[in-house]
């Protein structure tokens, strides 16, 4: 489930001249050795790579175990698997996810709902929210302003402390 890059945009360790050329003059703030950060992990979904939060990463991780040991000798590359489905490379059928959804709730609902909450988790950025869920410009500016409407509303402000 990282995202792994195979490229190695590093000169060869014989290529001094290319090296010298990429690194910063001395004194210079980025001129000390970039230090390693955790790849974040990320997942594609109909073709498109978004991140993924570490409860959902780990909630998948049990459901694929799950999924592995119950169907062990499945074709199906889909993360949700029926008794149906784990025969084929199909994904489930559209009745399976109606009789599985919560009633009154819409797939769609639970959609918006995780945009939303992005967006209240990434200060409102219409951009980030554009990319990680593949939105229009105009989608991803009215689910910014609804969480700015939120995160200015007087239910999310920090009370102050009462005067005397």
């Amino acid at each position: 489930m990282q995202e792994i890059s195979c490229r190695d945009s590093r000169p060869a360790p014989g290529d001094r001249a290319s090296s010298r050329a990429r690194r910063p003059p001395q004194g210079h703030p980025r001129a000390h050795p970039r230090r390693h950060r955790p790849a974040q992990p990320r997942i594609t979904i109909a073709g498109h790579r978004q991140r993924l939060g570490e409860l959902t990463r780990n909630a998948l991780l049990a459901w694929l175990g799950y999924q592995r040991a119950t169907w062990p000798d499945t074709a199906s590359r889909h993360a949700l698997v029926s008794r149906i489905s784990a025969l084929g490379t199909r994904p489930v059928s559209p009745d399976y996810l109606d009789k599985h959804q919560p009633p009154g709730i819409s797939l769609e609902q639970i959609r918006c709902d995780r945009i939303l909450q992005e967006a209240l988790a990434a200060s409102a950025d219409p951009l980030h929210l554009a990319l990680v869920f593949n939105i229009d410009h105009t989608n991803a500016m009215a689910y910014a302003n609804a969480a700015r409407n939120l995160l200015s509303s007087p239910a999310e402000q920090a009370p102050s402390p009462r005067s005397k």
